[in-house]
């Protein structure tokens, strides 16, 4: 079973739960020692480690890429899309995920390239980069 990390912006305590209780994945909380971080410390360490990182900050893998390690498990960012200016929320973030969970984890981490896949019906959005 896959193992997911959550980022700041994404650290809730249900959600977590409710991915992890839910059987498919499991969904660890952001570190309480990364909290307030630059962004450029918490890709180095985060994505140092086997898991990949899950954030609702689309331009971090392009306004970072310095600071992701060459070898690392790819970061998962949670977009309403594009073409819809409300901001990203936890509850807004739970309903996209439950569009999303036909993927298979392999699809998802087994390229090196970007990917984004949509919800049909829908403009949201998940973009994997690795």
């Amino acid at each position: 079973m896959i193992t997911f990390q959550f980022d700041q912006c994404l650290n809730d305590k249900k959600l977590a739960r409710d991915c992890t209780n839910q059987g498919l994945c499991v969904a660890w909380r952001f570190p309480k020692k990364l909290i307030d971080e630059l962004d450029p410390v918490v890709l180095n360490d985060l994505l140092a480690k086997p898991n990949p990182l899950v954030t609702f900050d689309l331009g971090m893998a392009k306004d970072h890429t310095t600071d992701i390690p060459e070898r690392n498990p790819g970061l998962v960012a949670i977009s309403n899309g594009r073409q819809n200016p409300r901001t990203m929320t936890t509850p807004i973030a739970r309903k996209i995920l439950q569009k999303f969970k036909g993927f298979s984890p392999v699809v998802f981490f087994s390229t090196t390239c970007e990917q984004e896949f949509s919800a049909p019906n829908t403009s949201s959005s998940i973009a994997l980069r690795r």
